[in-house]
């Protein structure tokens, strides 16, 4: 199954020690789905507050596991 996801749950599948629940959630998930809103907010949080370990794992998490959804002008408009 597909999800689309916000920043909480990847920030907290990032963790050393992931939330019980977040674990329990991901073992059905086959793909997560991004906007490019979550992917500038984590990016503007790295940037922020440099960690080259979640910098890392956030790299090979968008280049392995899953879709990103752009933000067209039709869906600025209904944000």
């Amino acid at each position: 199954m597909s999800y689309l996801c916000d920043t909480n749950i990847i920030s907290e599948l990032s963790r050393p020690q992931t939330n019980f629940g977040v674990i329990a959630w991901s073992v059905n998930v086959t793909t997560i789905t991004l906007s490019v809103i979550t992917i500038e907010e984590i990016t503007f949080g790295l940037t922020a507050k440099p960690n080259p370990r979640i910098q890392t794992w956030f790299q090979n998490f968008l280049s392995n596991n899953c879709q990103i959804i752009p933000i067209t002008p039709e869906i600025a408009k209904l944000a």
